[in-house]
């Protein structure tokens, strides 16, 4: 494993109230992180990641050449990360994700 994504997964995992755990939705063994028993991320690969994130989020981000939006309407988009560098955006926006979904 990459220490990029060495780094992203510590990040994530320390992340207040989120469990990690196998993507229902992702691929290739990648972990996933769960708040109160709903995906919001998910690791495709070494550098890439999905999050859902609320759809006013999604177009703030349109912008970023990291983002890989979906062709069609979804809950989730694809972020490419370049260098380690990006690993606090990347916690910041799944921060986001987490405190969009409802307690349970």
């Amino acid at each position: 494993m990459s220490p990029l994504a060495e780094a992203l997964i510590a990040a994530i995992d320390a992340v207040d109230g989120l469990e990690r755990g196998a993507s229902r939705l992702g691929s290739g063994g990648w972990p996933a992180w769960f708040a109160g028993g709903r995906e919001v991320a998910h690791l495709h690969a070494e550098d890439r990641i999905d999050l859902r994130l609320p759809r006013a989020t999604q177009r703030r981000l349109g912008a970023d050449p990291r983002v890989r939006p979906r062709k069609s309407r979804s809950a989730w988009l694809e972020l490419e990360l370049g260098s380690l560098a990006d690993v606090a955006d990347v916690v910041a926006l799944v921060r986001m994700a987490r405190a969009a979904e409802p307690r349970r």
